[in-house]
């Protein structure tokens, strides 16, 4: 290599076809030109790996790049690496595609920040040990759902629900605390228990056409 360099100007790159031989600690390529440590161009995406087919940039002091992977040795996941951060600006629409499928993982976290957030899938799963949302207005709109919730603490200014049947199936206790309970219906209101209590510290009035006890 000592050789090659004297005959070379020193602004002159020469480009030869090496194998990776190892990536780690140091990425080493062997070419007929000989064994170069090597590091890896900035446009080159595709992170080597041993046994790879790569084109290589030779300058006159010995320093070498790896500017492409040619051929791969192992058909895996084609690893793209950088270093750094990464932007990704378009001025039109990114679109990222997979047949089989997409994964985003991070260490740390995943933001995303836009106008209008879509999500279309036929099956959507979420698992978390934390769940926090703060919104302005919500608008849910489900045909049919079901939850299994161990426990749940809502705190609520107001609560409003409208619906056709509502029914409530509670295993042990069913308690309500209140300044004042209005309950209303146009018809019947039946209340049946082994035992009922009714206590008032001052007043219990029952009005009615006819009252029945016993």
């Amino acid at each position: 290599m000592d050789a090659l360099a004297e005959k070379l100007a020193p602004d002159v790159v020469t480009q030869e076809l090496a194998a990776v031989e190892r990536v780690e600690p140091e990425l080493w390529v062997r070419a007929d030109g000989g064994r170069y440590r090597a590091g890896r161009a900035a446009s080159c995406l595709v992170v080597p790996a041993p046994g790879d087919r790569v084109l290589v940039a030779v300058a006159a002091d010995g320093r070498a790049w790896v500017l492409a992977v040619l051929d791969r040795a192992r058909e895996d996941a084609l690893p793209l690496g950088f270093d750094g951060d990464v932007a990704l600006r378009a001025t039109g629409t990114v679109r990222v595609e997979g047949d089989a499928g997409v994964e985003l993982r991070s260490k740390r976290s995943v933001g995303v920040a836009t106008r209008l957030f879509d999500v279309r899938a036929l099956d959507v799963r979420a698992a978390t040990e934390r769940f926090g949302l703060t919104g302005g207005v919500a608008h849910v709109s489900l045909e049919s759902a079901k939850a299994v919730i161990g426990l749940v603490d809502t705190t609520l200014e107001r609560l409003s629900t409208r619906m056709k049947r509502c029914y409530r199936f509670v295993e042990e206790i069913d308690m309500t605390r209140a300044h004042e309970i209005d309950t209303r219906a146009d018809k019947t209101i039946h209340l049946r228990s082994k035992n009922t209590f009714v206590n008032a510290d001052q007043l219990v009035k029952l009005e009615g056409e006819q009252i029945h006890l016993g």
